[in-house]
């Protein structure tokens, strides 16, 4: 035991807080899909989207699988004036669409990339002009 700067004696034990009340620890328990009583890897998979967006502006991406919401975009990093990279791991594969500034969305349909693959691409946007 010893004394802190205000005379109250303090127990420093593992599990306990320093003034011996015991520290609560909680985890969140994470849901994971089995599979014939297996446990899915997670993969790491990386979209590189090659496209200038234009100053100030940003590129996002919004779809499924991977922590991805039809409803709201992730931004993407940006490496150069023209290369943006999202990454994550996935359990299986990403269905996805590109859009500047969470607002206008790329041309064309949705794409899929596969867990643990790595797929460029280069979306085109109306309003974009080349």
């Amino acid at each position: 035991m010893k004394t802190n700067l205000i005379g109250v004696r303090e127990k420093n034990w593992e599990g306990k807080s320093r003034t011996g009340r015991v520290i609560e620890k909680q985890r969140k328990a994470k849901k994971t899909k089995v599979v014939n009583g297996a446990v899915p890897t997670q993969k790491i998979t990386q979209i590189d989207a090659k496209v200038d967006v234009g100053w100030g502006n940003a590129l996002f991406i919004r779809g499924k699988g991977a922590g991805l919401t039809w409803d709201k975009g992730m931004p993407l990093n940006c490496f150069n004036g023209s290369t943006w990279v999202w990454h994550s791991r996935a359990i299986d594969k990403v269905t996805f669409k590109l859009l500047i500034n969470d607002v206008i969305w790329a041309q064309g349909e949705d794409q899929v990339v596969e867990a643990g693959s790595k797929v460029e691409v280069q979306p085109v946007f109306k309003a974009i002009t080349r």
